[in-house]
């Protein structure tokens, strides 16, 4: 079964954990091209806490 008859299948069959699991995890691109996280540095790092402990303060209130 190719990719697209296998798309069309879990369409039809959304229950198929193996099927799902298949198309997801098993037939992964081996070309993909692989990008580094934009959160290796410190600052960035520092950044995203403080944006969400702005988010969650705003939730709070």
């Amino acid at each position: 079964m190719n990719r697209r008859e296998l798309k069309q299948y879990i369409r039809q069959h959304p229950s198929d954990e193996a099927a799902i699991q298949e198309l997801f995890v098993e037939r992964q691109n081996p070309d993909a091209s692989w990008y580094p996280s934009p959160c290796d540095s410190q600052e960035a790092k520092a950044e995203t806490e403080r944006a969400l402990r702005h988010k969650i303060a705003e939730a709070q209130n």
